[in-house]
């Protein structure tokens, strides 16, 4: 067993590699269990391949179905236009909000073409044309795959307008149908 500071810097300059710096400590090389003395040692994994954190998160990865490992961004700057896996639950009840409002304009829109009213978008009546549940099902498809999107894409800022839009314009519509239903009532 080597005594003295000066024995073990002789012993462990003999030992390593000249280009290689080693960081000397009371512990040993850079610290018992460290990443570097590990290495030093030839006690640590090897990892092979390009380091993952080099490149952005992607849009869609294996995790972003299964359990996602990044929450937000890593630092504060990036947080404009970065993909995450884990998503909060004020994106989630943003989202939940605006299914319940698409849910209320397709049964009022039901409701109202069955007491007489005329659809005014022509793509709409195209769909409606083909039978109601063909209507409710792509309506539903349609406006769920736009908010996966803008869901994947909340570190966007046009992703968060149009959110935003998408609320505004489903709240205007459920006021107007409750305007509409609240006139037939009477």
């Amino acid at each position: 067993m080597l005594e003295t500071e000066e024995q073990r810097e002789t012993a462990l300059a003999a030992a390593a590699p000249s280009a290689l710096p080693v960081a000397l400590s009371p512990h040993g090389p850079a610290g018992e269990g460290s990443a570097a003395g590990a290495a030093v040692s030839g006690d640590a994994p090897r990892r092979d391949g390009p380091d993952r954190r080099k490149r952005p998160t992607p849009m869609f990865s294996r995790y972003t179905f299964i359990g996602g490992r990044r929450k937000e961004a890593r630092r504060e700057g990036e947080r404009e236009g970065a993909f995450v896996d884990v998503y909060g639950p004020g994106i989630l009840l943003l989202v939940l909000f605006v299914v319940g409002l698409n849910i209320f304009d397709s049964f009022f829109t039901l409701v109202y073409l069955q007491r007489g009213g005329l659809e005014a978008n022509p793509i709409v009546q195209v769909l409606l044309d083909q039978g109601m549940g063909t209507f409710v099902l792509v309506k539903n498809l349609v406006i769920g795959f736009a908010l996966c999107m803008l869901c994947v894409c909340k570190n966007f800022s046009y992703a968060r307008l149009g959110l935003q839009i998408a609320i505004w314009v489903y709240s205007l519509l459920a006021v107007y149908h409750i305007f509409l239903y609240s006139l037939d009532m009477f």
